[in-house]
């Protein structure tokens, strides 16, 4: 039998910020994505796009770390999976990302 990983520890700022809230948890379960969210914080729509983009960027750079490989890549890579899951022409919404305007 396998013995499931250990919980994530509270991150030193939370521990150290009385102020601290918790906004999500993630797990993977039976393969696919499940998570809970706090549903009553008071946020504009934007607000949760800042999240989103920094959770992106916290993911991009973990995983690049752990593996090794090139951040630009990998952020890359995760966007156009990003892209795909949530439109229809990702390619030009990628393009749009990673080119200077």
């Amino acid at each position: 039998m396998r013995m499931p990983p250990e919980s994530l520890g509270q991150p030193d700022e939370a521990q150290m910020d009385p102020a601290a809230v918790e906004l999500m948890r993630l797990w993977v379960a039976n393969r696919c994505l499940c998570m809970s969210l706090r549903p009553e914080l008071e946020a504009e729509p934007s607000e949760f796009g800042v999240l989103l983009a920094d959770l992106f960027s916290h993911a991009c750079r973990a995983y690049a770390g752990h593996v090794g490989g090139s951040e630009a890549d990998i952020r890359a890579t995760m966007f156009l999976a990003f892209a795909r899951r949530m439109g229809d022409h990702p390619e030009e919404t990628v393009r749009a990302y990673l080119l200077p305007c």
